[in-house]
């Protein structure tokens, strides 16, 4: 939570508060639990101690079923969203069915100039989270030509320039928006969330009683698991501060939590990265076969297009390092992602099988002709 003392500031938090400064566009796509949902609270409320107004729109609340009027009623949800959040009082729904008319992207457009700049006098950022629900959906497309609308109107309505954007989610910016002539990303800031380096992990030693040599000691042995991811990190600390601060514990939660026979379904975190790489696709059954290769020891390199690639990352079990070679993101993950968990999981591949049947069938005929 951002008003705690274990909130470790990052880089991440100076680059993203400077982007809104400079009304960017900005987006932190990353992996699950990488702090993307601690980092926008933090800056939600620096803006608002300024006088700012800021507003979440989380799309995990807000359902997409189809296409024509489903679209405009999800339209529908993110402004009624938005006026909520800046407490705004406006008759909405008349004013909406006045513009039904109109294309979506123009009526959302319409709706932050004649709806929200209009009532307003302060600088505005709108957060949308969760923004990977919008990916397949009919009307994403939309969605990121709304935006663009809204910048491009600057040009003529220099009051556009109070209205800024920033999107969180797990994705790229690819997926999300495939069209370039309409994407924001283009000329868009991304946001990078690194994970803790050891330096600022030390600063959760207060949480453990303070900068004791045990304490360093608890986070060094941390570090040494998970290498500063952030959800990990918080995690395995708190469980030692619960049950006396020893650097001994480390390896005692790491084992019952993260590491016993089930915990891949049962731990949040790696539940979710379990879900994501076994899905029955066949990008997936590539994105697995990778996996097994780094984890095996292979010189591999980051390639921004590959899509097995695409889904190591998001899923957050591989990084590059600075020269570009691709590793395991840490210890914790391979452990648990092991070689011998990738073959218990990978899909079976029939079309193979059918093939090498087909060879061996052909080789006996052969042999007894």
């Amino acid at each position: 939570q951002p008003d705690r003392p274990c909130y470790i500031n990052r880089v991440s938090d100076k680059t993203l508060r400077q982007g809104i400064d400079d009304r960017q566009f900005c987006y932190v796509l990353s992996p699950k639990a990488s702090g993307k949902t601690s980092l926008m609270a933090r800056t939600i409320r620096s803006l608002r101690e300024e006088g700012q107004l800021a507003a979440v729109v989380d799309l995990t609340q807000i359902a997409a079923r189809g296409e024509g009027a489903e679209a405009a009623r999800w339209y529908y949800s993110i402004a009624y969203r938005i006026l909520r959040e800046l407490r705004l009082k406006f008759d909405l729904q008349s004013w909406w069915q006045e513009k039904s008319v109109i294309m979506n992207e123009q009526r959302f457009g319409d709706f932050f100039w004649e709806i929200v700049l209009a009532n307003t006098i302060a600088p505005i950022t709108i957060f949308f989270d969760d923004i990977e629900r919008a990916i397949g959906t009919p009307f994403a497309k939309e969605l990121f030509s709304g935006f663009r609308f809204c910048y491009s109107g600057r040009v003529t309505e220099p009051d556009f320039s109070r209205l800024n954007f920033v999107v969180l989610g797990v994705a790229t910016p690819r997926q999300l928006c495939p069209d370039m002539t309409t994407s924001p990303f283009e000329d868009g800031r991304s946001i990078e969330l690194d994970d803790f380096s050891i330096e600022e992990t030390y600063q959760l030693a207060k949480g453990l009683g303070g900068e004791s040599e045990q304490a360093r000691s608890v986070l060094e042995r941390t570090y040494e698991w998970v290498g500063g991811q952030p959800y990990l990190t918080q995690k395995i600390v708190r469980g030692v501060a619960r049950r006396g601060g020893v650097p001994e514990q480390v390896d005692r939660i790491v084992a019952e939590q993260f590491l016993g026979q089930s915990t891949t379904w049962e731990e949040p975190l790696l539940n979710h990265v379990r879900t994501l790489l076994t899905q029955r696709t066949v990008r997936n059954r590539q994105a697995l076969v990778l996996l097994r290769r780094i984890g095996r020891g292979a010189r591999l390199y980051h390639h921004s297009a590959s899509v097995p690639q695409q889904i190591l990352r998001l899923a957050g079990v591989i990084t590059a390092r600075p020269d570009g070679e691709l590793t395991t993101r840490n210890k914790l993950f391979e452990s648990a992602f092991t070689a011998r968990w990738i073959s218990s999981v990978m899909p079976f591949n029939w079309r193979a099988a059918a093939v090498a049947a087909a060879v061996v069938a052909a080789l006996i005929v052969v042999v007894v002709w």
